[in-house]
């Protein structure tokens, strides 16, 4: 895996993002696999070459996937990315470099939806909007969550009150609090208010 998690932090620090379309996660994956389509993309490259990576569709998916993240680090530059990565892995608080960081978080979206909010997050992340323990706080409640209940995250932030059962999800997924035992009217509209981290989701995606 080291091979992997050392090229896509190569593809990141050296590639141009704008060539990287995002039409391309709809790339057909036999095209990938099989007639050299997107190889001169390090992290593509490196996988496509890897025996023992999984089937011919797990790779083609995780190319998907990280493709996907990679398109939405748009108005990025090179030297803005290099010089995060260079911070990041300089740092003593964090256990597992950018490469591997990413390579966890990619591997477990459920879906395509997932790693282009992680991209988004991550050139927040890039840009200073948010810290990179912000970004990797957010990857992990992002993963317990279904992603249409991301939405309305939202309405809740303007004071709508939603469905109770993705209130339920929405606060065992980490991006709301229950409200203080005392508090809460008869309708239990106000059962769970928006947390900090639902606010910056919501800054940031929605």
């Amino acid at each position: 895996m080291e091979k992997i998690e050392t090229s896509l932090v190569e593809t990141i620090e050296t590639t141009d993002i704008n060539s990287i379309n995002k039409d391309l996660a709809e790339v057909v994956i036999d095209s990938v696999l099989d007639d050299g389509l997107l190889k001169d993309i390090p992290i593509v490259n490196i996988i496509v070459g890897l025996r023992n990576f999984g089937s011919k569709i797990h790779k083609g998916i995780f190319i998907k996937k990280v493709l996907t993240f990679l398109s939405n680090l748009e108005s990025t530059t090179i030297r803005e990315r290099q010089n995060f990565i260079q911070k990041i892995e300089k740092s003593e608080t964090y256990n597992n470099k950018v490469g591997e960081a990413l390579i966890m978080i990619l591997e477990k979206c459920s879906d395509l939806e997932k790693p282009k909010i992680i991209g988004k997050l991550f050139k927040a992340s890039i840009k200073e909007e948010i810290d990179y323990q912000t970004f990797l706080r957010l990857c992990s409640l992002i993963d317990r969550v279904h992603i249409p209940d991301l939405i309305h995250l939202k309405s809740i932030h303007n004071g709508q009150n939603i469905n109770s059962v993705i209130k339920d999800e929405l606060f065992r997924a980490g991006f709301l609090n229950r409200t203080e035992f005392g508090q809460v009217k008869i309708d239990g509209s106000n059962e769970y208010y928006i947390n900090n981290y639902g606010k910056k989701f919501v800054e940031l995606i929605l």
